[in-house]
């Protein structure tokens, strides 16, 4: 399976009317995003690419996503993509769950303490032991806003990018190939993108990447 990842940054390389023809997009078979992207980029893609798109909010608001959370069903960009925020899909045979949000700084919206990610997480656990009753494991991906603590060094004063602990007890305990997060950006070709804790790689999706699973 051939997954597009995106987050935080409108990429000009797949925002633009020749996106048909890049090579690199060949045969997407759906798109995750980690969040802070408007929704006509999402809109886009799906129309473009032809597949369906998972998301998570961010951290930063739009007036679109306050519209969205109002009334999801009558949303005018709402064909082809869905909020998997606090829950688990079964999407063509991969197992996905979402976690929205960052580490709570200012108490505006989409912030969440260590305890109120704690709950989030409770809401996933009656499916994540159906699915390893059901298919012999918890989870695939794990699609979060903000990073595990501890993986990306920030400074210890940064609340906003310091990610949450409760992430990494989740990949410990319920052991998802793979954790994708936005929220921390990337500047430069050096920055490396990809981290591995226990058995999960960790991939930051800031701009885009494509990720390939044998399932």
């Amino acid at each position: 399976m051939k997954i597009l990842l995106i987050s935080d940054k409108v990429s000009p390389i797949l925002y633009n009317e020749n996106i048909d023809k890049n090579p690199r997009l060949k045969d997407i078979d759906l798109i995750l995003s980690a969040g802070d992207l408007p929704f006509y980029y999402y809109d886009f893609l799906v129309s473009n690419l032809n597949v369906p798109l998972y998301f998570v909010f961010g951290n930063h608001v739009r007036k679109s996503d306050e519209e969205f959370e109002k009334s999801p069903k009558s949303f005018k960009y709402m064909g082809g993509f869905k909020n998997i925020d606090e829950k688990v899909i079964n999407a063509g045979g991969l197992l996905i769950a979402g976690l929205e949000g960052s580490y709570k700084y200012n108490n505006k919206k989409y912030q969440y303490t260590e305890k109120e990610m704690r709950f989030k997480i409770l809401k996933l656990i009656p499916r994540l032991i159906s699915n390893k009753i059901r298919y012999g494991r918890f989870l695939d991906i794990l699609v979060v806003h903000s990073p595990p603590h501890g993986i990306i060094e920030v400074a210890e004063n940064d609340l906003a990018h310091r990610g949450f602990k409760v992430f990494n007890t989740f990949m410990k305990k319920y052991k998802p190939f793979y954790l994708i997060h936005g929220h921390i950006h990337i500047y430069g070709s050096g920055n490396n993108k990809s981290y591995e804790y226990y058995n999960t790689q960790i991939i930051n999706a800031y701009g885009y990447r494509i990720l390939e699973i044998t399932l």
